[in-house]
C-alpha cells in the first residue's frame, strides 16, 4: 500500500514536472502564438556599438527600434526567410537561397545556430513574434525585424507609416486621363517654360526634389509625372520605354501643353530619350543625367545589391531599409551609396565622412530614400524597368536632334559611364559634362553646385 502511495506521489510530481516543463515552451506567450515564419530584415552589428536609451518621442518608423540605434558603421543587412514548425525554425537567405541558421524554442526563448556553426545566440522575441534581439557568440547583436503589417500580425508601425507615406503623395499630385490612360503628375511653379522631368527606378512625381532640386524654383514650370507602375499611374499590359515616350506625348496633350524641355535620369532615361526621338517638335532642350542609354546591368557583384532590389520590388522592403536608416545611419547611407559609387576604399571613407560631418547631406539621403518609399506602390514600374533595360540593345539616340547636355559622374556605379560616353557620341552635338568623382546621385556630389548652374545655363541658353 505504502508502495503503491509512494508510486502514486511520485507519478504525480514527475507529471507535474513534465507539465511545467512543456508549459514553458507552449506558453501562449511563447511559440506556438509567436509564429516567426516570414521574411526578416535582420540588422547585424557590434555589440559595443549598440545603445539603449529611453525613448524620447513614440513615433518610430518600426517600434522595434524603439530605444535601440547603432553606431557601428558596418552594421551589415542580411534578408530572412524563417519558417516555424512547431518548436523547430529554419532560416534561409532570401536573396540566395542558402540556410542560414537552424533554431527551437526553449523557455521562451529562440535558440539559434548558424548553419556553418560559427554562431549560435539565444533571441528574444517581442511584438507578437515581429521583432528579435540575439547577442551571438561572435559579439554580434542581431536586430531583427519582420517585413510584414498588421496582414502578418505585426503592428510594429509598417502599415500606419506606409499608409501616410501614401495619403501624403496622393494628396499632393493630380490625376488626368489621357488617350495613354491615367496619369499621376503634378506642376511646380507658376509661370515660365515646362521642363517635363522623367524618373528613375523606384521612383514617381515627387522623386525630382530629391534627384533635381536645383532646377526648382528657378524660372520654369517643371511638369513631374508618375511613368506607368508607379504610384496613381496604372502599369498596361505592356509599357516599353517607346510607349512611356508616347504616354508623356499624351499627358501634354491633356494639359494643352506645345513644347517643353526634358530633363530625366537612371532608368528614366530610355523614355527620356524616346520622347525626344520619337516627338521631335514637342521638346527643345534634352538633359540627360546618369541616364541609361543602352542594356543596363546591375552590378551584382557589389554588397548588397540583391538585398536592394529585393526591398525595391516587394511589399514593405522599403519600409525595413528606412527603418535601418534610423536604427544604424551610417551604416545605411554606406549600403546605399557603396552600390551607386566606384570609389575606392579611401576616398569612399572620405566621401561618407564628409557626408557624416553634414546634416544637410544627410538630410539629401533621407529625401533620397523616402522618394524611393514605400516600395509597394512603386515596385511594378522598378520590376517593368528592369524587364526592359536589361535587354535594350543601343538606343537609336542618332536620330535625336534636340540640343543635349549629357551628365555624367566619373565614379557612378550603378550606370556605368560608358552610357554617357554612348549618348556624347551618338546624338548629333551633344554635350558631356563629367562630374568627377560624381556617383550616381549628382546631388551628393562636391560639385552639385556646378551641375544646377550647368543645367539652368543650358535651358535659359535655349528656352523659347
Amino acid at each position: 500500500m505504502r508502495k503503491t502511495a509512494a508510486l502514486l506521489i511520485f507519478s504525480l510530481i514527475m507529471f507535474s514536472f513534465l507539465v511545467a516543463c512543456y508549459s514553458v515552451d507552449m506558453n501562449p506567450e511563447n511559440p506556438e502564438s509567436q509564429n516567426v515564419s516570414g521574411i526578416w530584415g535582420v540588422f547585424i552589428s557590434k555589440e559595443s556599438t549598440v545603445s539603449f536609451r529611453y525613448p524620447e518621442k513614440n513615433d518610430s518608423i518600426c517600434s522595434c527600434n524603439k530605444g535601440r540605434s547603432s553606431s557601428d558603421p558596418d552594421t551589415s543587412i542580411e534578408l530572412w526567410n524563417m519558417t516555424q514548425k512547431g518548436l523547430n525554425v529554419t532560416a534561409t537567405n532570401v536573396t540566395t537561397g542558402a540556410p542560414v541558421a537552424s533554431g527551437f524554442w526553449s523557455g521562451g526563448m529562440l535558440l539559434l545556430k548558424g548553419i556553418s556553426a560559427s554562431w549560435s545566440a539565444n533571441a528574444v522575441i517581442w511584438e507578437k513574434a515581429c521583432c528579435f534581439e540575439a547577442i551571438d557568440t561572435n559579439g554580434h547583436r542581431l536586430h531583427g525585424i519582420k517585413m510584414g503589417g498588421i496582414s502578418a500580425g505585426c503592428q510594429t508601425g509598417m502599415d500606419k507609416w506606409e499608409t501616410n507615406q501614401e495619403n501624403a503623395l496622393s494628396a499632393n499630385s493630380s490625376l488626368i486621363s489621357t488617350k495613354a490612360g491615367v496619369i499621376e503628375y503634378k506642376i511646380l511653379g507658376d509661370s515660365g517654360p515646362y521642363i517635363l522631368a522623367f524618373h528613375g527606378g523606384q521612383g514617381g512625381y515627387d522623386q525630382i526634389k530629391a534627384f533635381a532640386p536645383g532646377i526648382i524654383g528657378k524660372g520654369f514650370r517643371i511638369l513631374t509625372w508618375s511613368r506607368p507602375g508607379y504610384l496613381r499611374t496604372p502599369l498596361p499590359a505592356v509599357s516599353s520605354p517607346q510607349d512611356q515616350a508616347d504616354a508623356a506625348t499624351a499627358l501634354l496633350d491633356a494639359l494643352g501643353i506645345d513644347q517643353v524641355a526634358a530633363i530625366g535620369g537612371s532608368a528614366g532615361g530610355p523614355p527620356l530619350f524616346y520622347f525626344a526621338q520619337r516627338h521631335p517638335d514637342r521638346i527643345w532642350a534634352l538633359i540627360a543625367e546618369s541616364a541609361v542609354s543602352q542594356t543596363y546591368t546591375p552590378h551584382s557583384e557589389y554588397p548588397y545589391v540583391n538585398e536592394l532590389v529585393y526591398m525595391f520590388t516587394n511589399p514593405g522592403g522599403m519600409w525595413v531599409f528606412n527603418a535601418m536608416f534610423e536604427y544604424s545611419t551610417e551604416a545605411t547611407i554606406r549600403i546605399l551609396l557603396r552600390t551607386l559609387s566606384t570609389h575606392d576604399a579611401v576616398s569612399f571613407n572620405a566621401w561618407i565622412a564628409q557626408i557624416m560631418a553634414n546634416p544637410d547631406r544627410i538630410n539629401i539621403i533621407k529625401t533620397v530614400i523616402l522618394s524611393m518609399s514605400p516600395s509597394t506602390p512603386r515596385m511594378d514600374g522598378t520590376a517593368n524597368d528592369l524587364a526592359y533595360d536589361t535587354q535594350l540593345g543601343y538606343l537609336p539616340l542618332s536620330e535625336i536632334t534636340t540640343p543635349t547636355l549629357v551628365i555624367h559622374g566619373t565614379h557612378d556605379g550603378d550606370v556605368d559611364p560608358v552610357h554617357a560616353i554612348y549618348s556624347k557620341a551618338t546624338i548629333p552635338g551633344a554635350r558631356l559634362m563629367w562630374i568627377e568623382g560624381g556617383s550616381h546621385l549628382l546631388v551628393l556630389s562636391d560639385h552639385a553646385d556646378e551641375v544646377n548652374r550647368a543645367e539652368l545655363d543650358f535651358l535659359n541658353s535655349l528656352k523659347p
